[in-house]
């Protein structure tokens, strides 16, 4: 029985992707083993993102799996000392990390926009991810003013 291999659908986004070439070096898939998966300017990260803010190694995709549970999970660290993320509203400071769960909407300091979303597989030794560029910005969320109690 061939083992179902987790997928990792990464939409990115950033204004001025066409005239900078931010994404340049993103590939359209990547397969690769259980690694962890660095984003950042430096030329050993997993997926390099050409842009003067971007920090060296920017941030980190970690695979894990739970006692007890088949299916492949992810945690995102932010390996920036000079900024943070936000991750699903949420502020992430250097080294700090979170797992990911569901749709997962990360925003850079740059204005690099992200939004993850896994499809869970059971293989224990490699796993996929597709990237996709948008057009069109991927986070809005509601400043204080404009939320409704």
């Amino acid at each position: 029985m061939e083992e179902q291999v987790s997928v990792l659908n990464i939409s990115l986004h950033h204004p001025e992707q066409e005239r900078n070439g931010v994404f340049s070096e993103v590939p359209a898939q990547l397969q690769q083993d259980l690694s962890p998966i660095v984003f950042g300017r430096g030329a050993d990260c997993t997926v390099r993102l050409q842009h003067q803010q971007v920090s060296r190694r920017h941030l980190q995709l970690e695979p894990y799996l739970e006692k007890g549970d088949l299916h492949l999970r992810f945690s995102l660290k932010n390996l920036s000392r000079k900024s943070s993320m936000t991750v699903n509203g949420t502020q992430l400071w250097y080294l700090h990390q979170v797992p990911l769960s569901g749709a997962t909407r990360v925003l850079l300091e740059p204005g690099i926009h992200m939004l993850i979303n896994l499809e869970p597989g059971i293989s224990s030794k490699e796993l996929t991810c597709r990237f996709h560029l948008s057009q069109s910005p991927l986070i809005t969320w509601l400043k204080p003013e404009e939320s409704k109690d």
